[in-house]
């Protein structure tokens, strides 16, 4: 339903009315890896562009509940509050949630991101304050229960697509799955100032992993260039949360570059989970930003089969200065259980192919996956020697909700 603009007065509709919050992650005492909040930021502007001013509140570098608290002392009644919901800040976003509610009774509160999609039941029923669960690509469903809500429209009589709550006799509803958007170019540009773009440049990751640069003046933003991927790794939800690998085209993701090269930005960090999955797409941004001739220096991931050595000579030529490459291990036997899709060869060709044309590049291992032995650690320990990369970030295996790897030991 399009909201009719009879029915709302926009002269009274105001930012406050609507919170889309990321939530702090002092409680679990994680990294602080995302300070901006790509994901509210788009549905910021998506309902900005459909007459719902937003206001996104972020919590990223809080560091107790205080700076919290702060955060709402200007904030009188909010209608409507939209919060992320990732693992990584789970008991944080559930005792904000019991907070918010405490000071704003009325508002209606609803959950996004991945944590919240894969265990929609247990936090609804666990949280009886949360109203509604938003699974996946939030966009469409989220302006839609708006429109309802700020039309008097009883959304539980209304089966909006995507959406997960417990009715009026406590009974769990989850909706059917709102399909994902075919289109990402006809999304806003998901555009930020410098000002908002503050945190970025001193998150704990970007420190930790280019300590040269964090030391001075940084300026630097994020870039999407696609959604979901067609990999099936039973470590990650990603292909469950964003569906199949879907692309902006390459001049929207030019138009990123642009915007932010123009108020005086050169460094930027793709946020893809896959940048080179549409070797297409890739050549066709790159040639666009090399015709500029905007001087940009960006960083991206890749999986190694998506990447040959034409294509990684064009990324360096159009500033890529990094490629970090989701190696996971140095033993197939590995790499067959989780699914990751490539020999141990792939990995070498494509790592010699980044060295080869004087592109650094980086891999990620995780330790732990089921099988794992002294021997397997012991053959990526020889693996990363023998790639001898300028990074190597090393994670112990976690199992995420969503994943096949959760679903497997359920």
């Amino acid at each position: 339903m399009i909201c009719k603009k009879k029915q709302i007065n926009m002269n009274i509709l105001s930012n406050e009315e609507i919170l889309l919050i990321n939530p702090p992650s002092f409680v679990e005492g994680t990294l602080n890896t995302e300070p901006i909040p790509l994901g509210l930021i788009f549905i910021n502007r998506y309902l900005e562009n459909h007459g719902f001013p937003s206001t996104i509140i972020n919590l990223a570098d809080c560091k107790c509940w205080e700076e919290v608290y702060a955060q709402f002392n200007l904030i009188s009644h909010p209608r409507v509050i939209g919060i992320s919901s990732y693992t990584r800040q789970r008991f944080s976003t559930m005792e904000l949630s019991h907070w918010l509610h405490s000071v704003f009774p009325t508002a209606i509160i609803c959950l996004g991101g991945p944590h919240a999609t894969f265990l929609d039941e247990p936090i609804l029923r666990n949280n009886t304050e949360i109203n509604y669960i938003i699974r996946g690509e939030g966009e469409e469903t989220f302006l839609e229960l708006v429109q309802k809500e700020f039309n008097n429209i009883d959304v539980s009589r209304t089966q909006i697509l995507g959406i997960s709550y417990l009715d009026e006799n406590g009974h769990f509803v989850r909706t059917a799955d709102r399909p994902f958007l075919r289109d990402l170019s006809s999304l806003p540009l998901p555009l930020e100032t410098l000002d908002e773009l503050g945190p970025l440049s001193v998150t704990d990751s970007l420190k930790f992993h280019f300590p040269a640069s964090a030391k001075h003046n940084f300026k630097m933003a994020p870039i999407i260039t696609s959604r979901g991927c067609n990999g099936i790794c039973s470590f990650c939800c990603n292909r469950s949360f964003w569906g199949n690998n879907r692309c902006t085209g390459a001049y929207y993701a030019f138009e990123q570059f642009k915007y932010y090269y123009d108020i005086g930005i050169s460094f930027f960090d793709i946020y893809d989970d896959n940048f080179s999955s549409n070797q297409e797409q890739v050549f066709s941004l790159c040639d666009m930003l090399i015709k500029s001739n905007m001087n940009v220096q960006w960083w991206c991931s890749s999986r190694v089969d998506t990447v040959n050595l034409e294509l990684l000579k064009k990324m360096k030529q159009a500033g890529c200065f990094l490629i970090s490459f989701g190696v996971e291990s140095g033993a197939q036997t590995i790499l067959n259980r989780i699914n990751k899709g490539v020999k141990v060869s792939d990995i070498i060709i494509a790592c010699t192919l980044a060295r080869k044309i004087g592109l650094s590049f980086r891999v990620t291992i995780s330790i732990g996956h089921l099988g794992e032995t002294d021997e397997t650690i012991s053959e990526t320990i020889n693996l990363i020697n023998c790639l001898r990369p300028n990074q190597v970030a090393i994670f112990i295996l976690k199992v995420y909700p969503g994943t096949p790897l959760d679903t497997f030991l359920k």
